[in-house]
């Protein structure tokens, strides 16, 4: 008799032998779901603490939309703020990337897409260039740094439409109008590899249009 109950406490449930298939079948599909819906909200975070790391007050993202199977992350509503000023706005930023070249500890942006934006240039306290209230390392620091870096980055194309750069210096105040922009052929690895910038605008208020072939990483 206790030999039967000692052999019965050690076999699992009836119910839980005869469908453990069905338990995992739906198991692992709802585990996915999960971790793909908490994905945007992983970047969110990551892209708020990010940006307030690196000198802004305040930085929110609206809203993030990401698809792992075709690499399309779409960020929108991304608004910083530095003592209260608004000095960053996209309303939208679509990125396409290929997964593969992550591996090789190369970032393969296939296409970047930023339209109705706003971005202020300035000083910061220190002096220090800032871009959307982002500050630039001094120079000293990029120089002490090895000039070989561990990962690499390609661009194929950056397109910017509709956007407004405002350079802040003391009185001087210089506003960029971008109607359009590309660059295209970005490959920071490459120095060799010339990068392609088609551009139309205004600055201020004098129209300005530029074709023309450059070498980005060139001194790097």
């Amino acid at each position: 008799m206790k030999e039967n109950e000692n052999s019965n406490r050690g076999k699992a449930p009836h119910f839980l032998r005869r469908n453990w298939y069905w338990i995992v079948f739906i198991t692992i599909p709802l585990l996915a779901a999960a971790i793909l819906t908490a994905v945007p909200y992983g970047i969110d975070y990551a892209a708020e603490q990010y940006l307030m790391s690196h000198g802004l007050d305040v930085a929110r993202v609206g809203d993030v939309d990401f698809n792992p199977f075709t690499g399309k992350l779409v960020l929108r509503d991304l608004r910083a703020t530095v003592a209260d000023a608004q000095v960053l706005y996209v309303p939208e930023a679509t990125i396409r990337l290929h997964w593969r070249p992550l591996f090789k500890k190369r970032a393969h942006i296939e296409k970047l897409v930023i339209k109705d934006t706003t971005v202020i240039i300035d000083h910061n306290e220190k002096g220090r260039w800032r871009i959307g209230g982002l500050a630039l390392a001094a120079a000293e620091a990029v120089a002490a740094k090895p000039t070989e870096s561990a990962w690499g980055f390609t661009l194929n194309q950056l397109e910017i439409r509709n956007s407004q750069v405002e350079h802040l210096l003391g009185a001087l105040k210089l506003k960029l109008t971008v109607d359009k922009a590309t660059m295209s052929r970005l490959r920071s690895w490459d120095k060799e590899q010339a990068a392609r910038l088609d551009f139309k605008g205004k600055i201020n208020e004098a129209s300005l249009k530029v074709q023309a072939d450059f070498f980005p990483f060139a001194t790097l």
